[in-house]
């Protein structure tokens, strides 16, 4: 990547949220209301995309309306094109590194995982996971995973980290004086 093009997306990461709200809807995404963007990479043909109201995209989230691999075939279709909208419905979240290829369409509702490669439609009120992304269960099995888990969004940074690793059996003074434990079993070979 050159340097014009790291330095363009450093500067993209540093605006705020209304600025990738501004930026996407000014190169033609079609976008709803309360979305929370931290990534803008919308391909090509940003126009063919569309996002409703209240999703989450996250960082490194990569939207690739077209198939660049008829290059291949270019010679024998010189004038070919795959070319296929996004539809992402309300209330739905893209973890980070995630890839949406064309053609896909995202119901209301769904979750999907980091790092996933969405190649098909994903249903409503799903989470999604890998590459290619498949269904792995439904939101009512992710809200009951959640309401197990821990309920930390409100406290403060420093009560969050006392409590977090008072959880995980360590106090904050031991954790200080935390070492790895040496295993070294790849060297013995």
């Amino acid at each position: 990547m050159n340097l014009f093009l790291k330095l363009y997306y450093r500067f993209l990461q540093t605006w705020s949220n209304a600025t990738r709200e501004r930026y996407a809807r000014l190169v033609g995404v079609k976008l709803g209301k309360d979305c929370r963007l931290y990534s803008t990479n919308f391909g090509s043909e940003p126009y063919l995309i569309a996002i409703g109201d209240h999703v989450t995209v996250t960082k490194g989230v990569r939207f690739i309306t077209h198939d660049g691999g008829l290059w291949v075939l270019r010679n024998e279709y010189p004038s070919a094109d795959y070319i296929r909208p996004i539809i992402v419905y309300d209330n739905c979240f893209i973890g980070v590194n995630s890839i949406i290829l064309p053609g896909v369409t995202i119901g209301p509702n769904a979750i999907i995982g980091a790092g996933s490669v969405v190649s098909r439609s994903i249903p409503p009120n799903c989470v999604a996971v890998g590459s290619p992304a498949r269904v792995i269960g439904t939101l009512e099995k992710y809200r009951q995973h959640i309401y197990e888990s821990f309920h930390t969004h409100h406290l403060k940074k420093s009560e969050k980290k006392d409590f977090l690793l008072k959880q995980f059996g360590v106090s904050p003074k031991e954790w200080l004086q935390f070492t790895l434990p040496v295993d070294r079993q790849w060297d013995r070979e």
